[in-house]
């Protein structure tokens, strides 16, 4: 029994995050694709897919997931900025380490939704009152038409 016990803790050391970041990454990742895809249950996400992304297999998806493997190349942050239209500083900041996926989620949720001038000023307003450091989040000004 106790060797049991040694085998689990030892399978639980190995499984913790080498690269919290990337873990953070990608929880960010999964929960922008379930608001945007109106999904109520992470269940029915496929992680897979989301490596796919990126190019990866599900061998690297999951360890990705898990924290054990660094996402932070430009080629793939640039990779999903294109192709899910998240702020490539917003990336940046959380593939660094510099802000959690909690704090990105929310500058996304704020942003998701934007369309007018007076709504980005309350957006710069609302990080400044949070001392976000806002120079992560470039508010790209609107097209004239």
């Amino acid at each position: 029994m106790r060797e049991k016990l040694e085998k689990i803790i030892k399978l639980e050391e190995l499984a913790e995050a080498k690269y919290p970041q990337s873990k953070e990454l990608f929880t960010l990742l999964k929960k922008i694709i379930m608001t945007v895809l109106n999904v109520d249950n992470p269940e029915k996400l496929n992680d897979i897919e989301i490596g796919k992304l990126v190019g990866y297999s599900n061998d690297e998806t999951s360890r990705w997931k898990h924290g054990r493997i660094k996402v932070d190349s430009a080629d793939k942050l640039m990779t999903l900025h294109e192709l899910l239209g998240i702020d490539e500083y917003l990336l940046l900041g959380v593939a660094s380490g510099r802000m959690g996926s909690s704090k990105a989620l929310k500058i996304w949720e704020l942003g998701y939704s934007l369309k007018d001038k007076y709504k980005k000023e309350k957006l710069v307003d609302y990080l400044k009152s949070k001392k976000i450091d806002f120079k992560l989040v470039i508010l790209k000004p609107e097209e004239e038409n």
